[in-house]
C-alpha cells in the first residue's frame, strides 16, 4: 500500500496519532516514514490534556495539505508551520472539550459508516489495505478510529455553533458588493497579434529584424503571414493571434504598457525590446472592463458574505472557549524536530 494513500485518508479526516508526552526530557526517535527525527515532549496543554511534539509532527507528516508549499528544511518556514499546527491542535482540544460538556455523543454505527466511506474512497474499498497502511505507519487501528470519531464530533460541533447560524443578510450582501467592486468586475480583454523575434546565430539582432518587418507591414504585408514565417511565439502557427485574453495574465509588463497605447487595429510603431528579444504587437480588438450587476454575481457575493460570517462566528466561538480554559504553549525545542520534504 502506498504511503500517499494513508496520507490522503489521514488528511481527509484530519487524524493524527496521539503520543504520550512527559514534562521531563525529550526522546529522539527515527521517523520511519521520512527518515527525519521526532523529538517528543510537550508542545501545549489544554487544561489537563496534553499535546505532544509527536502529535504535532505526526499531524504535519500525515497532512499533505497542511505542509503544501512549505520548505521543511527552512528553519523559519518550519517553525511557522509548527506553531500553526500547535494552534490548530489546541483549538481541536477546545472543541472536543466543549462537545464533552454538551454531552454530544456519536453512535458506533455512525463512526463505522464513516470508516467504510474512508475505506471506499482511499483504500479501493478493501479494509485490508487500510490495516496494511496503518501497520506501515505504526498507527494502531484503535487510535485511528478514535481520530475518525473525534473529527466527526468536531464537525458536528462546528455545524451546531457555526454553520447553521451562517446567513447572508441582504444588507451585508449589498455592503460587500459596494465595498469590493474589484471582486465583481470583469477585467479588460483584448485580442492581440504578436511577432516574437529571438536571438539567432547568423541573423541580425532581433531589434533590427523587427524594424525590417515593421517596414514590410507599413507597405501592407500580412501580419499573420509574417508571424508564421518569423515568430518564435507559441502562437506563431495561428499567425501570432492571442484571442480574447487579459494581457496582464500572459504578457510582460513592458508589452502590456505598450499595448495600452494602441487603439484597435493599430500595430506598434516600434518594437518592444527586452533581454535580447524584440516583439511587434498589433491590437486587433478590445473590450473594456466592467462592474458586473448585483444579479450577475449574486451567488459569488453570497459565498463571500457567508465565508466572512463563518470566520467571524468561529473566531468568537474559539475565543470564548479559550477564555474558559487554561492553555499553555511551549516554545519549540532548540534541537527542533525535523521532517524531510
Amino acid at each position: 500500500m502506498k504511503k500517499t494513500a494513508l496520507a490522503a485518508a489521514l488528511a481527509a479526516s484530519a487524524i493524527f496519532a496521539n503520543g504520550a508526552g512527559t514534562s521531563g526530557g525529550f526522546e529522539r526517535n527515527a521517523d520511519p516514514a521520512t527518515g527525519g527525527t521526532i523529538v517528543d515532549g510537550i508542545a501545549a496543554r489544554v487544561d489537563s490534556a496534553t499535546i505532544t511534539i509527536g502529535d504535532v509532527m505526526n499531524e504535519i507528516r500525515n497532512n499533505p495539505r497542511l505542509r503544501a508549499g512549505v520548505n521543511l528544511a527552512d528553519k523559519i518556514e518550519f517553525e511557522r508551520l509548527y506553531r500553526k499546527t500547535v494552534e490548530a491542535l489546541v483549538e481541536r482540544k477546545l472543541v472536543l472539550k466543549a462537545a464533552d460538556e454538551a454531552k454530544l455523543e456519536l453512535q458506533d454505527w455512525a463512526v463505522d459508516s464513516r470508516v467504510r466511506e474512508i475505506v471506499r474512497d482511499h483504500f479501493d474499498g478493501n479494509v485490508d489495505n487500510l490495516h496494511a497502511a496503518l501497520a506501515e505507519s505504526r498507527t494502531a487501528y484503535s487510535d485511528w478510529r478514535r481520530g475518525v470519531k473525534e473529527e466527526m464530533i468536531v464537525s458536528a460541533m462546528r455545524y451546531q455553533k457555526i454553520e447553521k447560524n451562517v446567513d447572508a443578510a441582504p444588507g451585508a450582501m449589498r455592503a460587500e458588493y459596494k465595498d469590493h467592486p474589484e471582486r465583481y468586475s470583469e477585467q479588460p480583454r483584448a485580442t492581440v497579434s504578436v511577432i516574437l523575434l529571438a536571438p539567432a546565430e547568423g541573423k541580425p539582432e532581433p531589434a533590427k529584424r523587427a524594424e525590417a518587418l515593421l517596414a514590410e507591414l507599413a507597405k501592407g504585408a500580412d501580419f499573420a503571414k509574417l508571424a508564421k514565417e518569423n515568430s518564435s511565439d507559441t502562437h506563431a502557427a495561428e499567425g501570432g493571434l492571442w484571442k480574447d485574453i487579459d494581457p496582464k495574465e500572459y504578457f510582460l509588463p513592458e508589452i502590456v504598457k505598450h499595448l495600452a497605447t494602441l487603439k484597435p487595429g493599430q500595430t506598434s510603431p516600434k518594437p518592444v525590446t527586452f533581454g535580447g528579444y524584440a516583439v511587434i504587437v498589433r491590437k486587433e480588438s478590445e473590450s473594456p472592463g466592467r462592474l458586473k450587476s448585483f444579479a450577475e454575481c449574486y451567488g459569488e457575493i453570497e459565498r463571500n458574505v457567508c465565508a466572512k460570517e463563518r470566520e467571524k462566528l468561529y473566531t468568537e466561538w474559539i475565543g470564548n472557549l479559550r477564555e474558559r480554559s487554561s492553555i499553555r504553549m511551549y516554545d519549540i525545542p532548540k534541537d527542533r524536530p525535523r521532517l524531510k520534504n
